[in-house]
């Protein structure tokens, strides 16, 4: 088996259908498809048991809810590929996606992760930005040398990895609740290149209630601390303690999950901002929205009046 495609869910019901459609799409006797039902309520239970019975290339696991590292633990576990791939619900790969991914990792034995470019649109579908690095750049932000210089793979759905380079490193680690895909991606950078297809081949959603924006806090947060580990591997040394007082920090310093309310002001004001860039008139209606849920923000108020009066931001 060449790919196992491993999917955590959680809720979002309505998105579950097109996102594993869309890879089941692509060559089925290249694939598995692995789900983590991470505790989701009934009618995406009911869904995703629909799902695997209509489809054999579906392996669905049920766990407690304990969060999507532990998600991506269990589904990387089982998986059976030579290749692992990720997708988020609620997100589409192209059709060419991972025969694009297979080809340029089969074409350099040296490589370790594959990743692509992604388009991002708004819940409604509206196309707020794309992200495409070359492998040059891919593999170069992922040796960074300083905190602002890491980079990573256009998004977490879209990367593929050898299964036993993730074996080798250690695979994904359940202190980091956030961010586990950075951390992930580090440690691969360091037994092998980061490479690109240099092609969009996903569509991912950006959604108010998703986890970089009601818990961005959390995730700036551990960043610095993943880093921290980077640095000690560059120096040869053992990252343990560094997890160790991680967990120490973590434990008395609490960063708090952004409130629902304040997170739809802000996804508001981040999605006008982008669609008022590109003079979208669908921008007022974000900004209102905006100075709605949050009316003491300032830069709501003045981009609504811009929107309204001046053509640019």
């Amino acid at each position: 088996m060449k790919i196992s495609v491993v999917i955590p869910v959680f809720n979002e019901a309505d998105r579950i259908a097109a996102s594993v459609n869309s890879v089941i799409a692509q060559p089925s006797e290249l694939l598995e498809v692995i789900i983590v039902n991470d505790g989701s309520d009934g009618e995406a239970t009911n869904i995703l048991e629909e799902l695997a019975q209509q489809h054999d290339l579906i392996r669905l696991i049920h766990q407690e809810n304990a969060g999507i590292t532990q998600a991506l633990i269990n589904g990387c576990n089982v998986a059976r590929g030579e290749y692992i791939a990720r997708q988020d619900i609620g997100d589409i790969s192209e059709p060419t996606r991972f025969a694009r991914q297979i080809t340029a990792m089969d074409s350099n034995p040296t490589a370790v992760l594959c990743s692509s470019g992604s388009r991002f649109l708004s819940a409604e579908s509206e196309e707020l930005f794309t992200v495409n690095d070359n492998s040059k750049t891919a593999n170069q932000g992922l040796h960074p040398n300083t905190l602002e210089e890491l980079r990573g793979p256009s998004h977490h759905g879209v990367s593929f990895f050898r299964k036993d380079a993730y074996e080798k490193v250690g695979g994904y680690r359940a202190q980091f609740k956030v961010a586990q895909d950075m951390d992930l991606w580090l440690r691969l950078a360091q037994i092998g290149e980061h490479i690109t297809t240099s092609s969009l081949e996903y569509q991912a959603v950006l959604r108010p209630t998703a986890i970089s924006t009601v818990k961005r806090h959390q995730q700036e947060a551990v960043r610095k601390w993943i880093f921290k580990c980077h640095q000690a591997r560059l120096q040869d040394q053992d990252d343990q303690d560094i997890l160790e007082q991680f967990a120490q920090w973590l434990s008395s310093n609490p960063v708090p999950t952004i409130k629902h309310k304040q997170a739809e002001a802000d996804y508001a004001y981040f999605v006008g901002s982008l669609l008022h860039q590109r003079k979208d008139a669908a921008a007022k209606a974000y900004f209102q929205r905006a100075v709605r849920l949050s009316p003491a923000n300032v830069k709501a108020w003045l981009k609504l009046l811009r929107a309204y009066f001046f053509k640019t931001a």
